[in-house]
């Protein structure tokens, strides 16, 4: 399984404001002494940012992602209970999208015998998205999963929207966006920004290291 980034985040949980009045950094200053240039402050919280969703599985702000699988999933069961004489049939599986929490699935598609894309109706299959667990796309006994191509390895192709959703607000801003965002994960992106644009002795490194690692651990996901 393959997952992309189809639609990064338009914003960052946190501003190049919040991170400079963290790091103590007179904004006006356009050459500080200790203190990396602001441009440099903006790359730093994304990559931040993508440190804290890696570590805790989580998307944050809201992003689309899709993940591409050979075939769609298929389980045994077996059916009698008297050992040797069960018998075995297939079903359609269940497939798990990472990075919660879930948003919206956009669509299901895959590549039929012949290679065309098509979409999957959508009353072939429901999300089971319980709050804090990844969720699942699981597929209702009436689908048949033999109907996608079996020579590729991009034949089925899921769509979702990820992330704490923002608040409603037309246009999107940066606040809205970031709204929901747990305070401590910001928390946490701006230490891990304080780690990058500065230099620490080895015992201050490991103890704000500690303290941004405490911030993640109550989020991070555990997958089935």
């Amino acid at each position: 399984m393959k997952i992309t980034v189809v639609t990064p985040p338009p914003f960052e949980p946190v501003t190049i404001a919040e991170v400079m009045d963290h790091l103590r950094w007179d904004a006006d200053n356009d050459s500080p002494a200790q203190y990396p240039l602001q441009s440099l402050v903006e790359g730093y919280i994304t990559t931040a940012r993508e440190y804290a969703e890696k570590v805790t599985k989580r998307a944050l702000v809201q992003q689309t992602l899709r993940i591409t699988l050979e075939r769609f999933p298929m389980i045994s069961v077996r059916w009698g209970g008297n050992g040797w004489d069960d018998d075995t049939f297939w079903r359609p599986g269940k497939i798990e999208l990472p990075r919660p929490p879930f948003i919206a699935l956009l669509h299901v598609k895959y590549l039929d015998s012949t290679e065309t894309l098509q979409t999957l109706a959508s009353s072939n299959y429901y999300v089971d998205s319980e709050s804090d667990i990844v969720p699942q796309l699981v597929f209702r006994d009436t689908f048949d999963p033999g109907i996608a191509c079996t020579t590729r390895q991009d034949a089925v192709r899921i769509e979702w929207q990820a992330g704490y959703a923002p608040t409603d607000e037309s246009p999107l801003t940066q606040e809205a966006a970031a709204e929901n965002v747990p305070q401590s994960i910001k928390d946490a992106i701006k230490l891990q920004v304080q780690l990058l644009a500065d230099r620490f002795d080895p015992n201050e490194r490991a103890e704000l290291e500690r303290a941004r690692d405490a911030l993640l651990n109550g989020f991070k996901v555990h997958t089935y």
